[in-house]
């Protein structure tokens, strides 16, 4: 998952926000949106633009890792509350993201029948990708809208990330391995 600090290309991302925006103002039943985007600290600084831009009263989840079934985690923490509109977060953290996806796909009826508001989750490549596979019928309900990192902040990060990891190698004497394998000191 990438996370770059702060991410700059809110603006290249300003019409699949308004798309966004629309889905959930415009549906008084309930929607399933995957907002598809690949950086969680992207999704977050969307998320807070969404509701500072936007007259949409939108609840926020963050799913622990535990989690096995969306259906009666969502339900457990709404109450009796019907927001205008549902993010979820945190699917690509989950442990066992297989079964929480076929435990939707199960009870995909309940989440009509009971969240008469559109539900918004945020989605990864890979979350994208097991959703289409292991809840194809919950799928079939789905928008999705795309966001995109922009190519600046993620050659950014990787280089950071880079730095960091090539840092803490040498930390903990990872510059003998150099001299071993390949010849020369790491410094």
């Amino acid at each position: 998952m990438i996370t770059p600090e702060e991410p700059k290309n809110l603006e290249d991302n300003q019409s699949a926000l308004q798309e966004l925006a629309w889905a959930i103002e415009n549906n008084a039943q309930f929607s399933l949106i995957l907002a598809h985007c690949n950086s969680i600290s992207l999704q977050k600084s969307l998320t807070r633009h969404l509701q500072d831009l936007y007259s949409v009263e939108i609840q926020q989840i963050d799913l622990e890792k535990s989690v096995e079934a969306l259906y009666t985690t969502i339900k457990s923490q709404l109450g009796e509350r019907s927001p205008q509109g549902l993010i979820v977060f945190g699917l690509e953290s989950l442990v066992n993201l297989p079964k929480a996806l076929t435990n939707a796909n199960v009870a995909r009826e309940e989440f009509r029948l009971h969240f008469p508001f559109p539900l918004v989750i945020w989605a990864n490549d890979r979350v994208l990708h097991e959703f289409i596979r292991l809840a194809p019928d919950f799928y079939s309900w789905a928008g999705t809208v795309e966001f995109y990192v922009a190519t600046d902040d993620l050659i950014q990060f990787l280089q950071k990330t880079t730095d960091e990891v090539f840092d803490k190698v040498l930390e903990v004497g990872g510059g003998s391995i150099c001299q071993q394998r390949y010849g020369f000191q790491c410094e």
